[in-house]
């Protein structure tokens, strides 16, 4: 079984900022293990110039591996999360 869910939106709140957000889930199920990535940010970026500007975003993401009890593999989950902040250019 294979399974995806997503989504993106921006747009402009005022002349010099934009804001951004996504969401993406996939689910994959080969066999005896459940595999997932979890994976959203939200963000904005200010132009202090017409180009150029700064970019701030919280970012999210999530690898998830279960398997059934009796198997001798290992599962796990693999997290990462937080802010950035980088240089953002209009083109």
């Amino acid at each position: 079984m294979t399974g995806s869910l997503g989504g993106y939106t921006n747009g402009w709140i005022t002349k010099r900022l934009a804001a951004r957000a996504d969401f993406l889930y996939i689910k994959v199920s080969p066999e005896s293990e459940t595999q997932s990535v979890t994976d959203w940010r939200i963000g904005a970026d200010y132009y202090f110039f017409r180009n150029a500007g700064l970019g701030v975003q919280y970012k999210y993401n999530k690898y998830r591996e279960t398997l059934e009890a009796l198997s001798t593999d290992l599962g796990g989950e693999l997290v990462y999360k937080g802010f950035q902040v980088f240089l953002s250019f209009l083109f």
